[in-house]
């Protein structure tokens, strides 16, 4: 599998690992959402480093159409936030729990119009200091035959560390093609 820049974003059935060093993170993260919801309209963006203020503020400020994405979070109750009853977001406990995490993503996905939507996962690496390594490479294996099946690209996003190498291979296995962020 060969990484090369963000565009062309592939078809729409394939999953793509966005791969993004520490210093890049907070630019890459709106540029590729950016990216997808220009190309593919909608869709529902899983954060599990950000809370979903947080990131909608990041969102905003990069000039990121969000009307069409919808959220779950799966931070903000570890942090000690308060969710509140939002209609673009579904919040989870912990990110620990990552079936109940992929299930409330893919119901959101079925709510939206087919042929103008995307799944997204910031990040990998996060879920791989809750979970570990062989857990998220487990999600994103479910979650991209799912999304291959539904016909829905997926971009997963990984921040490259030394700590994330064996996670980095893994998910390597599941994803069509790589982008670097």
């Amino acid at each position: 599998m060969t990484t090369t820049a963000l565009e062309p974003w592939p078809e729409q059935d394939d999953a793509v690992l966005v791969l993004s060093p520490p210093q890049r993170y907070s630019d890459a993260l709106p540029e590729v959402l950016g990216l997808l919801v220009e190309r593919f309209g909608g869709g529902v963006v899983v954060t599990s480093n950000r809370p979903v203020r947080v990131l909608r503020g990041a969102l905003d400020a990069a000039g990121v159409d969000r009307s069409r994405l919808l959220f779950v979070d799966c931070i903000s109750g570890l942090t000690g936030i308060v969710p509140t009853s939002e209609p673009d977001t579904v919040f989870i406990d912990s990110p620990t729990l990552l079936e109940k995490t992929g299930l409330r993503a893919e119901q959101l996905l079925r709510r939206m119009p087919e042929g103008r939507r995307f799944l997204f996962v910031d990040n990998l690496s996060t879920l791989a200091v809750y979970n570990g390594a062989a857990a998220v490479s487990e999600m994103v294996h479910n979650l991209t035959t799912r999304m291959r099946l539904l016909r829905i690209p997926a971009g997963l996003l990984l921040v490259q560390s030394n700590e994330c190498a064996e996670l980095e291979q893994a998910v390597r296995a599941h994803c069509d093609h790589e982008r670097r962020a």
